[in-house]
């Protein structure tokens, strides 16, 4: 989340005043998929985020049934597909680089 600063209608912010460190930004290189190879740590950053994202329950397999079954079913169903993107967070700033899931 980035901070936010409130002004009133009539201020003005020059950005010749501001500094760098006051520009809050974190710029995302997306990575195509066939590139992911190319970037070393990539499988182990989509593993990491994969276990925290099992490890505090917003995805859980143990309700996860294959298609076919969902099709034999009578009742309404929802159907949802996960697709993995992978990014260099930081890419503004070399020093902060690291990927990212």
């Amino acid at each position: 989340m980035m901070p936010i600063e409130v002004q009133t209608a009539n201020e003005h912010v020059s950005t010749q005043d501001l500094q760098l460190e006051d520009v809050y930004a974190g710029i995302h290189l997306l990575l195509e998929k066939k590139d992911w190879h190319r970037h070393e740590g990539s499988a182990e950053a989509i593993k990491k985020e994969l276990d925290g994202v099992l490890a505090n329950g917003t995805w859980d397999y143990s309700e996860v049934i294959p298609r076919e079954d969902l099709m034999k079913r009578k009742e309404p169903f929802n159907i949802g597909r996960l697709m993995t993107i992978l990014s260099v967070k930081h890419w503004e700033s070399p020093s902060l680089r690291k990927l990212k899931r």
